[in-house]
């Protein structure tokens, strides 16, 4: 989380980067967010694989979903948290962004039929847009806390994964 909490909603490069550039796949340090690396075992046992499917064209991907609790509020000048400025901006499965071609299913089995000795999967990142914190002079405001539960991980209509879904509920800090 980018403490203290000064995004820049224009910057698309820095300290306080909110923007993305072209083929960014993780979450800017000024705005914050968070990633997810799935690992899928036992793919390779998956009748799919085993007849020498490729997982599908580049339009099956698998997706993924999450609700996101950020606490904001200001640091007092002597460091602590006021619990009184607190705030929290919520999202209810919101989509997470897929990391370039790492979450279409060809790619991933290509994978698997590469290294027969790893586990692989595909990756997520969630880039949040800029919240504005006010504080009072000499306070500074902070990103306290994030929370993210009931993820949510999908793919459909694939040669090698079939229909399927997981779901976690967590929830994971950050």
């Amino acid at each position: 989380m980018p403490q203290p909490y000064t995004p820049d909603p224009t910057a698309a490069f820095g300290d306080h980067q909110c923007q993305l550039r072209y083929h960014e796949y993780y979450p800017t340090p000024g705005c914050g967010g968070f990633t997810v690396d799935v690992t899928l075992h036992n793919v390779r046992n998956q009748p799919g694989y085993i007849a020498g499917n490729h997982g599908g064209d580049s339009s099956v991907t698998f997706t993924a979903k999450a609700d996101t609790a950020r606490t904001f509020g200001c640091r007092t000048p002597d460091g602590e948290f006021d619990w009184d400025t607190a705030f929290v901006v919520r999202t209810t499965q919101s989509e997470l962004d897929r990391v370039y071609f790492e979450a279409d299913a060809g790619y991933i089995v290509d994978q698997f039929r590469q290294d027969k000795d790893r586990d692989y999967g595909p990756h997520f990142y969630m880039n949040f847009p800029a919240v504005k914190v006010d504080c009072a002079e000499g306070s500074t405001p902070v990103q306290y806390g994030l929370k993210v539960t009931n993820l949510n991980i999908s793919i459909a209509g694939s040669d090698v994964f079939g229909t399927t879904s997981w779901h976690h509920d967590g929830p994971f800090y950050g």
